[in-house]
């Protein structure tokens, strides 16, 4: 790989087409991001950790949105319930298989494989660029 200067603008747009293409491909499946973020965490967590309120507490959320996208998604046919979660009243949640079929297809897959393509001191480099840029962006400033 060449070494060029690319101005910090660049990226930044760069950056935004990104997330705005990966946004559009996503809600052609017909899902909204945050309820890919919510397919997402319950396909990864353990059975113990996939309730709406692990999910909300998660994401940093209030439960009554999140709790909102879960039933979403259940409404959908991605995911149903699977009986009590052991403490409270949470009810564990589980990916049908309509949802894995979705998951199978998420534009995310698309950004790593292009992140598998660099060696790992640059995802290193890259992790560092998102890490600053979502502290940045969550009003902690850089670091």
């Amino acid at each position: 790989m060449t070494s060029r200067s690319v101005p910090a603008a660049a990226l930044a747009s760069l950056l935004n087409q990104v997330a705005r293409r990966m946004h559009s491909q996503a809600h052609t499946l017909d899902l909204f991001p945050a309820q890919w973020a919510a397919l997402r965490y319950m396909a990864k967590m353990p059975p113990a950790q996939r309730t709406s309120s692990d999910l909300a507490r998660f994401q940093g959320q209030e439960h009554g949105s999140v709790a909102r996208t879960v039933r979403t998604l259940i409404d959908k046919g991605y995911l149903k319930p699977a009986g009590p979660a052991g403490r409270g009243r949470a009810t564990a949640l589980e990916v049908t298989e309509a949802g894995h079929v979705l998951l199978s297809q998420d534009p995310l897959l698309k950004v790593e494989s292009v992140f598998s393509q660099f060696d790992d001191g640059e995802r290193e480099t890259i992790a560092r660029f998102l890490e600053a840029t979502i502290r940045n962006l969550q009003g902690e400033g850089p670091k």
